[in-house]
């Protein structure tokens, strides 16, 4: 027993002297050979890296002027640890802010932040409100306040519409971007060349070392690990100065219209350089402030930007489509003119009215015109004239002249939102047509039946059966006239053409479109992309990229057509035509047509079109002036204000007489 006792008491002995020894051998390995990787394991858990925001590259005009550039602002934040503390913490901090104490938790639930990120609760805080957070500090845990750049505008609302904003990411756009770095709370384009740009502008966030006690809490401000580093800037095609001018003019065109046009309440033009497809300046009114964003809209600002009928936010220039009335008459001219339906010299007499069967449509001069040839027709913006080269070219032809000018297409601009527009074919009409019937009446139709069907089994008397008998046949009938309608409709008429003629029925077009179409008149049919982005640069003024003028298309106009058309529109600014009292005695040769489009319901909408000088050309313009009436009278007058200031012309006349469309 003893003996056994002795031999267990000496395993035992053993065993713990093992132990022991590897005890005294881990701790040997950890204190000598592992002490840096541990001691470098421990730091790491004590610090967390914070993002430095980078600043967004600039955006320059082409004379170097910043429309949009960054300032240094004060933001205050709240270290994600838990939030355990919040019910101390929110309120007396939504007291220091002035906002709601919902107003941060809703921030702080939208953010969805992991731990030890910041979550931005405010943006451009003024000194004194930093101060106050300064002195509360203690009571403040885990509230940071940084100095962040931030979207600074020196021309305020200059060119917003083009430059867009930018606002904290979105959770759908941080979804698609988060494998290029995007983080919550990160800034990001959401409109313009900001967001077109958005991987150009955006800079490379720099971090920050804050060191944390057990618990999570900051305890030191470690300072700068890796410097941010600036996004590249834009510099732009746009001249300010110009912009500011077709700005200011398409504001007091419009205030001044709406004396005796009181929906003109909105416009916007279009200046391109005709030999490189460089915007020049794009306006679109009602404007917005692209300031007000970052920060966040207050009520006010969402009444006046998001819910406002007049859509500030809707850049008129490329988003919008109109009818663009007798501004399109040039292209039924050109296609009249190249299937040779009529010469030059081929006059017609214009009573005021054309017949078509037994309709007839009325020229907006109820006198007519008297003779007209080519020119005249052009000058006077006679209908009759371009109704009856209608009859004879038919749909297709003209529809091939206006694809060759790139109406009813995306001009490939460096601007998101850009829209198609329409140039109507007998095919789409067709095609439109049929779907309505297919999508929308026969659907209808059959439901009609199946109701009834099971309404009329269940009818308890044969009155009650032929009462509902009758009704699903008046509804049956209403909807088979419907059907009736558009089975017309879906063959293409000969009042289709000649509305297209001039401008009217589907057409609809953008105003960048119209721009870049009466630019091929006047470069000899050379279709560029129309371009805002000049040179991209980098922080430290190196030129990263150049945008070359490029050629989307060519439309070999022979030049005895083309030099028809420009004389035609040549003569509309001088006396007798439509534009004729817009341009008396201005000292540059302008060539131009006006254009007045109908809207239903509501006063029509003013279009101009122009080019300069004539005899060398220089700038196109397009200009819109939404139910401003006259084109002449209200978007001409905007289209003369952007060609004194680039000619330099002192003084211009401000008389409009004569006759008008």
């Amino acid at each position: 027993m003893r003996k056994n006792l002795k031999v267990n008491l000496s395993w035992m002995g053993v065993i713990v002297t093992v132990l022991v020894v590897i005890l005294w051998v881990r701790l040997f390995y950890l204190q000598v050979y592992a002490t840096a990787k541990y001691q470098a394991l421990a730091r790491q858990n004590s610090i967390r890296i914070i993002d430095v925001k980078a600043p967004r590259g600039e955006i320059l005009d082409r004379n170097g002027k910043k429309i949009v550039t960054n300032k240094a602002v004060y933001t205050v934040s709240l270290l994600f640890t838990g939030l355990k503390n919040a019910d101390t913490i929110l309120p007396k901090l939504a007291q220091i802010l002035q906002v709601s104490e919902k107003d941060l938790r809703t921030k702080i639930k939208e953010s969805k932040a992991r731990p030890y990120e910041p979550i931005r609760l405010a943006t451009d805080v003024p000194w004194e409100v930093v101060a106050k957070i300064e002195e509360r500090r203690y009571e403040l845990p885990g509230v940071t306040v940084s100095i962040e750049p931030a979207r600074d505008y020196p021309y305020g609302t200059l060119l917003a519409h083009v430059v867009g904003y930018i606002q904290e990411i979105k959770d759908t756009q941080l979804k698609e971007h988060k494998a290029e770095g995007y983080k919550l709370g990160d800034m990001f384009g959401q409109t313009g060349l900001e967001s077109y740009y958005e991987s150009i502008l955006r800079g490379k966030n720099g971090g920050r070392e804050i060191e944390v006690d057990a618990r999570g809490t900051p305890v030191r401000d470690l300072g700068i690990k890796t410097r941010a580093e600036q996004g590249n800037s834009l510099v732009l095609t746009i001249d300010a100065d110009l912009q500011k001018v077709a700005e200011e003019s398409l504001k007091n065109t419009i205030v001044s219209l709406q004396k005796n046009y009181p929906d003109a309440k909105a416009g916007a033009v279009v200046v391109l350089d005709v030999k490189t497809g460089e915007v020049l300046a794009m306006a679109s009114y009602p404007t917005f402030d692209p300031a007000a964003f970052p920060k966040g809209l207050t009520q006010k600002q969402v009444d006046e930007y998001i819910r406002n009928p007049e859509k500030p936010l809707y850049n008129r220039a490329i988003s919008a489509t109109y009818p663009p009335g007798s501004t399109f008459k040039m292209v039924t001219g050109t296609a009249a003119l190249l299937n040779r339906v009529t010469t030059p010299a081929e006059t017609i007499s214009d009573p005021g009215y054309y017949k078509l069967g037994n309709k007839v449509f009325k020229d907006w001069n109820p006198r007519g015109h008297g003779v007209v040839d080519f020119i005249k027709a052009i000058k006077e913006s006679c209908n009759v004239y371009f109704w009856t080269m209608a009859r004879r070219l038919g749909v297709e032809k003209i529809a091939e002249v206006g694809k060759k000018f790139g109406l009813g297409m995306m001009t490939g601009i460096d601007l998101p939102g850009e829209s198609s527009g329409l140039l109507p074919t007998p095919e789409w009409k067709k095609e439109i047509n049929t779907a309505i019937i297919e999508k929308n009446l026969k659907p209808k139709l059959n439901k009609i039946k199946s109701d009834y069907e099971l309404k009329i089994s269940q009818a308890k008397t044969s009155e009650e059966k032929k009462r509902l008998e009758a009704e699903r046949d008046k509804k049956i009938q209403a909807i088979n006239q419907q059907i009736g309608i558009y089975r017309w409709e879906t063959e293409w008429q000969q009042y289709d053409t000649i509305n297209m003629a001039i401008g009217q029925g589907y057409n609809n077009f953008t105003i960048l479109q119209l721009a870049d179409y009466v630019a091929m008149l006047a470069n000899g049919g050379i279709r560029y992309q129309p371009h805002l982005v000049k040179k991209i640069i980098n922080n430290k003024g190196q030129v990263v990229q150049e945008i070359k003028p490029k050629v989307l298309s060519r439309f070999n106009i022979p030049p005895d057509v083309l030099n028809y058309v420009r004389q035609g529109m040549r003569e509309v600014t001088l006396p007798g035509g439509t534009a004729g009292g817009v341009f008396a005695g201005f000292p540059i040769a302008v060539a131009a047509k006006t254009g007045t489009a109908q809207v239903l319901g509501k006063d029509d909408h003013g279009l101009f079109v122009a080019y300069a000088p004539y005899e060398n050309p220089q700038i196109a313009i397009a200009a819109i002036i939404e139910h401003g009436g006259h084109g002449g009278s209200s978007a001409g007058l905007v289209a003369r204000d952007i060609l004194a200031f680039y000619f330099k012309v002192q003084k211009i006349n401000t008389r409009v007489v004569g006759p008008v469309e």
